[in-house]
């Protein structure tokens, strides 16, 4: 009994120990109840091929009009395998993307520190941040009218390598 107490506990402390903190206390491998559970105002979204990412991760979740300062974003929880894995926040239309871009840097340089990596070039605008427990905070404006800041736990940087 004592053995399989010890075994349990390993598990979920293994579980626990690689998942990472993503946006307002989210963390990757949550699910949609926890995450709901969380952040109260999330709605259901019906799974669609316009709502899903790349590598298959699809968005069930979505908080409309959330305001940081004074600008508007909706944040979108994308699910694979019914596990969190990524939660972006996109400003809404019609605001200033070029103001709420020197806000939101301004910001998540309090809240992280310096960046660790960014671009910037005539088409995009890039910069990231990695958190304590190594996730990353990107954010991105592209050709100037689109503004999102994506938190995820992808390892690009084989960071765990080094």
């Amino acid at each position: 009994m004592k053995r399989i107490l010890m075994l349990g506990f390993l598990l979920v402390f293994s579980v626990i120990s690689h998942s990472k903190t993503l946006w307002q206390n989210t963390q990757t491998g949550m699910t949609v109840s926890q995450v709901e559970r969380l952040l109260p105002t999330a709605i259901h979204r019906k799974p669609s091929s316009d709502t899903m990412l790349g590598d298959g991760s699809q968005e069930l979740l979505k908080i409309e009009d959330y305001k940081i300062g004074i600008y508007y974003y909706d944040a979108s929880f994308y699910f694979y395998n019914g596990k969190l894995k990524q939660v972006t926040l996109t400003l809404k239309q019609g605001q200033p993307v070029a103001h709420a871009t020197e806000f939101l840097v301004e910001s998540l340089r309090i809240k992280y520190g310096k960046e660790v990596k960014s671009k910037n070039d005539m088409f995009v605008f890039e910069k990231r941040w990695l958190t304590k427990d190594k996730a990353n905070v990107e954010l991105s404006v592209s050709t100037g009218t689109y503004l999102s800041v994506i938190y995820h736990d992808r390892d690009d940087l084989d960071l765990n390598k080094l």
